[in-house]
Formats: C-alpha cells, structure tokens, sequence
C-alpha cells in the first residue's frame, strides 16, 4: 500500500525507468520546476533500493523548491517524503497546508495523495498528541520547538507531536511575540487526549522615532569645565581701586583749589587776571578728577555684582566626549 501511494503521487513510469534507474541527480541551484523534478527522481530511485539517503535528498529538494516557488503540489511531495522518513508531525503538517490549496487546482491531483494522508493520521494516532493551536487574533505564525526553525504552521491548526516539553512562539505584525511550553505525557498517548495551545497576542507599542540633533560646529573650542561658572572679580577690584585714587585726587586738588579762590578774592587788576588761570585750571581737574572718579567707582561696582552671578553663556564637552553642552543663566 506504501509503494503503490508513493509511486501515484510521484507518477513513477514504467519500463525502462524501473529496470534501468537514474543516476543521482545533481543538487545546483535551479528553479522551483528543476528542483522538484531532481527530487522526484531520487524518490524513484529510493523506492526501488531502499537508500535511505537519496529520500533524505529529496526531501531537501522538494523544501528548497517549495520555498522557490510555493507549489502545493511540491509540498505535498514534501509532506509525503516526510511521512517515509518517520517524520510524520512535520508531514501531517506541511499536507494539512496543501491539500486544501490542491483541491482548488483539481480534484484528481487530490486523489494522488489522499492514501497518505490517511496512512499519516494513523501513524500519529500511535505515540503522538493532538494540540490544537489558538491565537487572538488569529493568523499568527507559530514556530515549535520540535520542528526546524524554518518550518512554521499558521494559527488556528491542529498539530501532533510526541510526549516531551514543547515550546510554542507565536509571532504577528503588531504585536508582542508570545512563547510558553506545553509538557505532554505518555498519559496524553494513551488516553487519546486532545491538549490545546492557546496564546493572546498584545499589541506592539509604538516606538516615537529619535528626534535628529543639529550638527555640532568641531571647531569651537570648549573648556574642561561641566558647571556654569562665576565670573572673577579682579577687575571690579582694579576699578574701584582706580575710581577711590582718583576722587581722593579730586578731593586733594578740591583743597587746593579752595586756597587760590581765597587768594584771589582779595587781589584786583593785573595780579588779579594773573592769578586767575591758575584757579581756573584747579577748578577743571578738580571737575574732571571727580567725574572719572564717579565713573570708574560705578563701573567697579557694577563688575562686583555682576561677578557674583554665572556667565550667561558658557559651552563644555558632554562626559561622553561626543558632543557640546551650552549653559544658559537668565537674569532678571
């Protein structure tokens, strides 16, 4: 009954092909059609020796061009070159995909595989369980730890799988990936138990694109400082310095101005316009001692307050040595 199915489905001819088998097809790359073909082949050829090695082959084959081309009639292949590996999970998978998608060409290239699949489903009755995958929403993928990482089944199915920790991922646009295990005993087997894998799916939150920075200009040149800094005082102590020198002058040459005043109120005439010019010219650097005194005395304390409080603007390097800090100080 195996042979005869195998031989349907792959559509093995008679006469020379079976008296005279094929050498081993090459395994270069080719399209999904070529692929398929090469692999066809070596069924043949296992069918009529028994190499284990050329199904393993074929089997290859078959995924390779599935994967090129997404036929049906390529994964069936697959699903069945599967089953006479013993790897019947992984067949009751990949043919519950394709014999729907089959159905849909024509039902006579249905009829090739239905022997199969029956001859899977009582092959899994026997040492397998029954797990029902659900997830909300539906149509996730779901990876199991039991099969390639390249094999994946799509949600709600049913899959089989022998007693042992199972690990089930679930993944779906949009949303968080969800994995958990599922431990299945010799107990399941024997008392036929229908287990079920079920997996709510949360929605991804979105993630705010980082926010490009401007350019930093590399040829400024930035202190080691990281802190604002206060301005020094020396200078508003030099001012004030300078503006007591120069109203103390102003007060000296005040004096001596008030002396030539009193001289000259008591002269006339000629000793009078003589001594005048001098009075004057006491007059005018008392004036000017005194204006540049008040000047440079408030612009010292001016320089005295405004030290007290951090620069308004200073820039410093970042920890990280890869950028610039600007430190802004507002004052009212």
């Amino acid at each position: 009954m195996r042979l005869h199915s195998i031989a349907l489905a792959l559509g093995v001819a008679a006469g020379s092909a079976a008296a005279q088998p094929a050498p081993p097809a090459p395994t270069g790359p080719g399209d999904d059609a070529t692929l398929h073909q090469r692999g066809r082949e070596l069924a043949k050829q296992w069918r009529q020796d028994g190499d284990r090695a050329k199904l393993e082959e074929a089997a290859r084959l078959f995924k390779e061009a599935y994967e090129l081309g997404g036929s049906p009639v390529i994964e069936c292949d697959l699903g069945l070159a599967l089953h006479y590996l013993g790897e019947d999970s992984r067949a009751h998978a990949r043919l519950t995909r394709c014999m729907p998608r089959l159905a849909a060409d024509g039902p006579d290239k249905v009829a090739a595989y239905r022997g199969v699949e029956d001859e899977v489903t009582a092959a899994l009755r026997v040492g397998h369980v029954a797990v029902d995958i659900v997830t909300t929403p539906p149509g996730a993928i779901v990876s199991i730890s039991a099969f390639p990482d390249d094999e994946t089944v799509i949600a709600p199915t049913l899959v089989w799988l022998k007693p042992g920790t199972h690990t089930f991922t679930a993944r779906l646009a949009g949303h968080d990936d969800a994995s958990f295990p599922v431990e299945l005993t010799a107990q399941d087997v024997a008392s036929r138990t229908r287990k079920e894998w079920r997996a709510t799916l949360t929605a991804s939150s979105p993630t705010r694109p980082l926010e490009p920075q401007p350019p930093i200009d590399e040829d400024v040149i930035v202190g080691p400082v990281a802190t604002p800094s206060r301005r020094s005082r020396t200078a508003a102590y030099v001012t004030l310095t300078a503006g007591v020198v120069l109203l103390g002058g102003g007060a000296v040459v005040h004096v001596l101005g008030r002396d030539v005043r009193s001289e000259l109120a008591m002269l006339s005439g000629d000793a009078y316009q003589d001594k005048l010019p001098t009075w004057q010219t006491y007059q005018r650097t008392t004036i000017g001692l005194y204006a540049a005194g008040a000047v440079a005395t408030g612009i010292g304390a001016w320089l005295y307050l405004r030290a007290g409080t951090p620069a308004p603007v200073m820039v410093a390097p970042t920890a990280e040595g890869a950028g610039a800090m600007v430190w802004l100080h507002a004052t009212r």
